[in-house]
Formats: C-alpha cells, structure tokens, sequence
C-alpha cells in the first residue's frame, strides 16, 4: 500500500466517532438518560437558614443534612430514615438526620438524630430533604419515595463531595464522642 492509502485510512478511522456521534445526537439513539439522581431538584427552595426552625441548625460544619417532615407520633420515616444513616457506614458521620414538626414532641428519636420545630411553608409539598453543608435544598423527595434512591443519592453525593483530611479527621472525632462542645443529643451513643 502506498502511504497516501495508509494516511487515508487512519484519518478515515480517527475521524469515524464524528459522524456517529452526529448521528446519536440527532436521532437520539444510545444516549443515557439526562437525569442522575432520584429525588426532584428544587433549585426555587430557599436555604435553611431563612426556614423558621428552632433551634436553627449548626450549618459550615461540614456535615450533609436530611430534613424529614413528621405529620404523625410515632413517626413513620424515622425507622427507615435512621437505617439509611446507619448503611452509610464510614460515611454516616457526614450526615444529619433531623425531624422537622410543627410542635415539640416527646417521643424519642432513634439515635443520631436531632428534632426541630418549624413553621411549615405553605410552598413545601415534599416531605423528606437533602441540604449540603451550606444549608442549601440539592433534592426533594416524597414520604413515598424509596429508602434505596435517597441512600444512592446520598452515597452520589458523598462520592461527589469529597472531604479534606481536616474535616474527615473532625467529624471523626465529633462522632465517637470526643469533642465536649458537642450537645448530648450530637453524639452517638
């Protein structure tokens, strides 16, 4: 073969995937689906920091925060909320669980969880949310919704969001109890 052949058959080769990609974009063929994550973005919710909460949440601590709504005594997500926290394992410490109600109930928490009061917005239809460390809403979900979708966001997240070896090493330490600034309620028992 000559080499102007060889030189026409590699470009010929090295510019193939242009046209196919040409091609799946136009008639969408074998392209994944856009959405990754399970729960309803809801980029129009303000951060928790402008929600009427009490006590207002420690937030910058690095720690990611799932919010729940509880409409009932006892209540129903708190089980399978709490077991969600304890799948994440080593990462479980990056995660704060709170139960939101509208009046401050006695019944006890499973442990690592904390409750709040609030005054619930007329805006929010959804039950369960998941904030970063800077108290931002990232996703929404229904009482409904599947343990095991929130757990695969979660974990995306996590995977996602990587900690500094400082913060790693804090949260740690806040976790097996050694940090006496921590509230009694803070640590796991």
């Amino acid at each position: 073969m000559s080499s102007r052949v060889k030189l026409l058959l590699l470009l010929g080769l090295l510019m193939a995937p242009v046209p196919a990609a040409l091609a799946m974009w136009y008639w969408q063929i074998g392209i994944p689906e856009a959405r990754v994550a399970h729960g309803e973005l809801v980029p129009d919710i303000p951060p928790l920091s402008q929600w009427a909460l009490t006590p207002a949440p420690a937030l910058q601590d690095g720690r990611w925060h799932l919010l729940y709504r509880c409409t009932s005594a006892p209540c129903d997500l708190d089980d399978s909320l709490w077991r969600l926290h304890r799948t994440l394992g080593r990462d479980a410490p990056r995660l704060q669980r709170w139960q939101l109600s509208s009046t401050q109930a006695k019944n006890t928490l499973p442990p690592g969880g904390q409750r709040l009061v609030w005054q619930v917005p007329a805006a929010l239809t959804q039950d369960i949310w998941l904030a970063d460390p800077q108290g931002n809403i990232v996703l929404a979900y229904s009482a409904d919704s599947s343990i095991k979708d929130i757990l695969r966001d979660v974990r995306y997240l996590f995977r996602r969001n990587p900690l500094s070896s400082m913060q790693a090493e804090t949260l740690a330490l806040q976790s097996a109890g050694h940090n006496s600034h921590l509230l009694p309620e803070e640590r796991y028992e």
